[in-house]
């Protein structure tokens, strides 16, 4: 029975509904569209992963990458992405491609030519990761008639997929893609949703350049991140401003204000009116370089975005505050280097989320950034050992 708790919108939940009602004749038809016969696990060959395709969303399912490969050796995964997410899939030693076949910023929209270079790998299975509109990741197996679809069911639909995943509560985003990866391999999800990142030797020269170029070093450095690509507001300038302004006065530790490059004008300003010294670095290294340069900072504080997570993978500790919009407990703390500063909210409409945010005193957030800078990583980096040795490669 699919209950009216998993739905905001009314017109969802009966939609669920009806589909439940004709599950058997969607059962039917998706079986003879595809024209193979369902198969267990152990017989697939050859996978394809689906999801949200923004970076913070591809980086929670890093972390279980590898369990999905050590569960399933025989069956080599392939990865849909967009251009800026596939970033940080580069090098991943648990995939046999990436493919950056959507448009950045459009989750699951399939860009000229994508079909066909998809449909000539010819899948024997999807993972379908949303757990949320999940009926978007559905669609694409069944249009390329993939036989088997592991995907989740308490939204209905649950005729068209094959392998159902339980859904019992809201859990971190990151739970979402290990319960599926342990039904389907029958492993224990016990492993860590830290993400992974597999910087290259250049990307650890490009870190290193951007590093020296700002002369870092001589102090505790601090990457503070601004903006976001997400549907929500994120922390008033004002208070960013007092919050560094406190932090330098408290302690020794050198700012770095970062971003992407069209962040790049935006920081600029700031950086200008801030009336402290604050280096800024906008859209000068890629991803996995980000990553690089973030493990020899001290301390990172993020919106909800993917430089959040990016971090994560880095191992630096996280003072974060999330999006508001969604469920805490979705966008809470999943590793343990992060600390989460977010008024107690969730859900909170747009027009609403400044004068919650503004809860957030930049005392207390400065508080929170040199508590976790004095604690240090809380274990070694998950991307490489050394974030300069061009010989140090993951195991």
């Amino acid at each position: 029975m699919i209950s009216r708790a998993h739905f905001r919108k009314p017109h969802n939940y009966l939609a669920g509904v009806a589909s439940e009602v004709v599950a058997p004749l969607l059962r039917a038809c998706a079986g003879w569209w595809c024209g193979r016969p369902i198969s267990p696990p152990e017989e697939w060959r050859r996978g394809l992963i689906l999801g949200h395709t923004k970076i913070g969303d591809v980086l929670y399912r890093t972390a279980s990458l590898e369990a999905l490969r050590r569960g399933l050796p025989a069956c080599e995964w392939h990865y849909l992405a967009a251009p800026d997410s596939a970033e940080v899939l580069a090098g991943n030693p648990h995939l046999a491609s990436v493919l950056p076949l959507c448009p950045p910023g459009e989750s699951l929209r399939i860009a000229k030519g994508g079909w066909a270079a998809m449909g000539r790998l010819g899948f024997d299975v999807a993972l379908c990761t949303n757990p949320e509109s999940y009926w978007m990741d559905l669609r694409i197996p069944l249009r390329l008639r993939v036989p088997n679809r592991a995907g989740f069911v308490h939204r209905g639909l649950s005729g068209v997929v094959t392998h159902p995943v339980p859904w019992t509560r809201p859990k971190p985003w990151a739970e979402y893609f290990r319960d599926m990866v342990a039904t389907i391999t029958g492993q224990a999800p016990v492993w860590p949703l830290t993400p992974q990142i597999f910087p290259n030797s250049d990307d650890r020269e490009s870190a290193r350049r951007v590093w020296d170029k700002l002369e870092l070093g001589r102090r505790p450095v601090m990457a503070c991140f601004m903006s976001t690509r997400q549907p929500s507001r994120v922390w008033p300038p004002d208070c960013y401003a007092q919050m560094l302004r406190q932090v330098c006065q408290d302690s020794q530790i050198e700012v770095v204000l970062a971003g992407g490059s069209s962040d790049r004008q935006m920081l600029a300003s700031f950086a200008r009116d801030l009336g402290i010294a604050a280096r800024v670095t906008a859209g000068d290294m890629n991803l996995r370089a980000m990553c690089c340069f973030l493990e020899k900072c001290s301390v990172v504080f993020a919106t909800d975005s993917g430089p959040r997570h990016i971090a994560n993978a880095a191992g630096v500790p996280v003072v974060f505050i999330r999006n508001l919009y969604c469920a805490k407990i979705e966008t809470g703390v999943y590793c343990p280097n992060e600390i989460d500063i977010s008024p107690d909210v969730e859900r909170v409409a747009m027009a609403k989320q400044e004068a919650f945010l503004r809860q957030v005193t930049p005392e207390a957030a400065a508080r929170a950034v040199l508590s976790a800078q004095g604690k240090g990583r809380s274990g070694p980096p998950r991307s490489t050992l050394d974030p300069w040795h061009p010989n140090t490669e993951p195991g």
